[in-house]
């Protein structure tokens, strides 16, 4: 649902009898087959000029054509794919909305026990339940705010989706390298078109020279 609410504000189409759309589910099947624990993923190829891939919850990959006009081979589009197949494995974006769902319930909950039994319980009683009410919607328009912020993931769920989807792509039979080369490949776009500012990290992504470097550094811990 989140995925198709994106695509729809976005005015995306989607690709579906196109060679590169099957080119990228089949290395994505491959990658989820081994994942946790078998549940239906699909991967989608998205027509829009910016360079990215994302995960919409466990299960829902997309990528774009315009990552997919940096050339990469199957090894670096496996990278890039492992990655977002442990964002959804590891569950990062679902915990936010579970918070939002939990407190919806809680509300409404309340909500449901005020209308029933308001006039049967003291003012005191009544005026305290409110101020519970009040307070939990308050706390839910706090996780939607930060939820609309939070438009990918933290630094350390980076660097996990980094190191564990690396480790995903070797053992599915890619090279342990792909990711480490794909990142270089949008380093260099992004530095011929914005310059020195895209060497910088953001709220949620690590700098992608940091990422590349410590991707190096697991690459020889392992031993390739």
């Amino acid at each position: 649902q989140r995925f198709q609410k994106a695509v729809a504000e976005g005015h995306y189409k989607i690709l579906v009898n196109d060679a590169r759309a099957q080119r990228l589910d089949a290395i994505g099947q491959r990658l989820a087959s081994l994942a946790r624990r078998p549940i239906p993923w699909t991967f989608t190829l998205v027509d829009t000029a910016e360079p990215n891939a994302a995960c919409c919850g466990e299960g829902t990959v997309f990528v774009t054509t315009g990552l997919l006009k940096l050339n990469l081979d199957d090894d670096e589009l496996a990278g890039v794919l492992a990655h977002e197949v442990v964002h959804g494995v590891r569950q990062h974006v679902d915990a936010d909305y579970v918070e939002v769902a939990r407190l919806q319930k809680a509300i409404q909950e309340y909500n449901t026990h005020l209308q029933r039994h308001g006039n049967e319980t003291g003012e005191t009683a009544e005026m305290r339940e409110r101020y519970q009410a009040n307070r939990l919607e308050q706390q839910l328009q706090q996780a939607y705010s930060y939820v609309r912020q939070k438009s990918a993931f933290s630094h350390a769920q980076e660097s996990e989706a980094d190191a564990m989807g690396m480790r995903l792509a070797i053992s599915a039979g890619y090279k342990p390298d792909g990711i480490t080369r794909a990142l270089q490949k949008l380093l260099d776009q992004q530095v011929a078109l914005y310059g020195e500012k895209s060497l910088l990290g953001s709220k949620t992504h690590p700098p992608l020279p940091k990422r590349i470097k410590r991707l190096r550094e697991i690459q020889t811990r392992l031993g390739f």
